[in-house]
């Protein structure tokens, strides 16, 4: 039970918080319900890592290639959007969403991609197929290990920017006029629901 069900249960648990609260900053963000870490890329971005990971072979070297590749292909994601979306020192957020659907477009093709590749090893494209189902089977601590540290600090950072999030889903004019920092406080809690998603996907695989 403590070796193998708990673990399990944790990073469930973990893993469903971290998306969660992610998709709660995306849908105060972006003023609409439906929104999700999918909306600007960041999930295919995460995964597109995770997916190069195993297909080089590095998540079978070592446990924590895989989330560090997530993580950070989740964060380039990010940067790539706001690049794309950024004119003058202003970023729309029109067009950062519709950055983020065609990053996600891309990303997915590219993962196509190296699935076809790894077509060629019947062993790699399995894992890489499972892992893009969502698997949680023999998750152990290692697993709870990575996705804590991630899910603890975006919850505890975006708590800071809880009144800023509130007051942005009425409208930026307003926001700017209460005296809030739109930039910061859009920049860093894009960030938390980057590192949160990334994370999370990490040890779970994509799940929608």
């Amino acid at each position: 039970i403590w070796d193998g069900r708990m673990p399990r249960l944790i990073v469930a648990f973990l893993v469903g918080f971290s998306l969660a609260a992610a998709g709660c900053i995306m849908q105060g963000l972006f003023k609409n319900p439906m929104a999700s870490p999918g909306v600007i890329g960041i999930s295919s971005g995460a995964a597109l890592g995770a997916v190069i990971a195993i297909y080089l072979g590095l998540a079978a070297r070592s446990l924590f290639a895989l989330p560090l590749s997530a993580v950070a292909f989740s964060m380039l994601t990010l940067m790539m959007v706001f690049a794309i979306a950024t004119c003058r020192g202003f970023t729309s957020i029109s067009t950062l969403l519709l950055a983020g659907i065609a990053i996600n477009l891309i990303f997915g093709a590219l993962t196509s991609f190296v699935i076809t590749l790894s077509t060629r090893e019947f062993d790699v494209g399995r894992v890489i197929i499972t892992w893009l189902m969502g698997d949680l089977n023999n998750r152990s601590w290692d697993h709870v290990h990575i996705v804590f540290p991630t899910t603890l600090l975006a919850y505890l950072g975006t708590l800071f920017f809880v009144k800023d999030l509130n007051v942005l889903m009425i409208d930026e004019e307003t926001a700017a006029n209460l005296g809030v920092n739109i930039r910061l406080a859009r920049n860093a809690l894009l960030f938390f629901s980057a590192l949160q998603t990334g994370g999370a996907i990490a040890v779970s695989g994509v799940i929608g």
